[in-house]
């Protein structure tokens, strides 16, 4: 009897050992030799497009010297996300490490993501998870930016200039985007003018897409006369024709009173005529500044609309380029 009981006791031992052996988590990978701790993710609210990050610290309590795999899962609503948006760096470490991570939020919706890492080494496991991210929510739109600045700065009248110019997509934005000066100061006529090639841009979403603004200025003509001359000889035909009928009526001094009447009416429309056409070429002359865009530098102001009428993205600082005429 007593040696059964004994035989009893020692399977009992054996089976309770067992037990603790299959209960102990380091022999499932539940529990491992090193840790993993994470920063809080900077910034925790971004804009679509815009990355967050955080530093993963990555340790050991025993001594642990072996390389662990490193992995991240984003959820959103408890579901993952695909594709993933985070990325591990490097993906496998040895402790003591401190991994990067980065999440980019490009074409994300609007809503709360959590992120959690994993390493595993020899059949143990570590995680765990960074505080939330938030994908916060904008309106599409799109933005300038000088990519070649004016070229030359400096030109006579009557030469151009080219500058570059970027449009990018942001949040998503898509459209047919139309730029153009909205403003060119000082004002002088001529005046410099603006062109676009192309014009209307396509632009697509997460794209950056160009445009050539050309600046066109003002000179003489080739034989060396322009407007202004024009005008000045259109003045001189007008003094020598406008004293036309005094002389005509002097020369008719002795005519009849029907012919003085004749002559008359026929003065009455010579003045007409002068004083329609007196303030038209006092008019040209006043504006025109001497047939060629005047000596200047010239700011021209840059905006743009789409189809939709969406403007582009405002900056604290307006969008100008300079082109000075010599």
């Amino acid at each position: 009897m007593l040696k059964f009981l004994h035989l009893i006791r020692i399977k009992l031992c054996i089976f309770l050992g067992l037990l603790a052996l299959a209960g102990s988590p380091r022999a499932f990978g539940q529990t491992a030799d090193f840790y993993l701790q994470a920063s809080n993710p900077n910034p925790s609210s971004v804009d679509p497009g815009i990355n967050s990050s955080a530093t993963i610290t990555l340790g050991t309590t025993v001594g642990f010297n072996s390389p662990v795999t490193l992995s991240c899962v984003t959820t959103a609503s408890g579901a993952p996300v695909q594709p993933d948006p985070c990325k591990i760096s490097p993906t496998s470490a040895t402790p003591p490490a401190l991994p990067s991570l980065t999440f980019n939020s490009a074409g994300l919706a609007p809503t709360q993501y959590t992120i959690t890492v994993t390493g595993t080494s020899g059949g143990q496991t570590a995680s765990v998870t960074v505080n939330p991210i938030t994908v916060l929510a904008v309106s599409p739109e799109y933005s300038l930016a000088v990519l070649d600045a004016v070229s030359p700065s400096s030109v006579p009248a009557g030469s151009g200039a080219t500058a570059v110019l970027n449009i990018t997509s942001t949040d998503g934005y898509s459209g047919n985007v139309t730029p153009g000066c909205s403003a060119i100061t000082p004002l002088v006529e001529p005046s410099p003018v603006c062109s676009f090639n192309p014009s209307p841009v396509m632009v697509t979403d997460g794209t950056t897409a160009t445009t050539t603004l050309t600046i066109s200025t003002t000179g003489t003509t080739t034989n060396g006369t322009g407007t202004a001359a024009r005008h000045a000889h259109s003045r001189i035909l007008y003094a020598l024709l406008f004293p036309l009928p005094f002389v005509v009526i002097a020369g008719f001094g002795g005519a009849g009173k029907r012919n003085r009447k004749l002559l008359s009416s026929i003065f009455f429309l010579f003045m007409t005529a002068g004083l329609i056409t007196l303030p038209a070429c006092n008019s040209s002359n006043t504006v025109n500044n001497g047939d060629k865009t005047p000596n200047n530098t010239y700011t021209f102001t840059i905006t743009a609309y789409d189809q939709n009428g969406v403007t582009a993205e405002t900056n604290t600082t307006a969008l100008t380029v300079s082109l000075t005429v010599n």
